[in-house]
């Protein structure tokens, strides 16, 4: 089936996990928030389902950067004289 094409079921499971962690963590402790996204995957092992917030914090941190740098680049940081 052409729809099909280029679906990968983990990945769509990826997806779902990460963001069903980001509800969790707005939510409830981040304890909470590991045991509910565990137990919603089916997780066997805890250090599984942390991948999921290593995950969330480097791409915030990615991209808070690249903000940082599109303002700098873009002269429109606070302060910046280089236009």
């Amino acid at each position: 089936m052409k729809v099909m094409r280029g679906f990968h079921f983990h990945r769509t499971r990826a997806t779902f996990a990460t963001e069903l962690m980001r509800v969790a963590l707005k939510f409830m402790p981040v304890g909470d928030a590991i045991q509910f996204v565990k137990e919603a995957c089916l997780h066997q092992d805890e250090s599984t389902t942390m991948k999921y917030i290593k995950f969330i914090e480097t791409n915030k941190a990615m991209a808070e950067a690249a903000d940082a740098f599109s303002e700098v680049f873009m002269g429109l940081a606070k302060g910046n004289s280089h236009a």
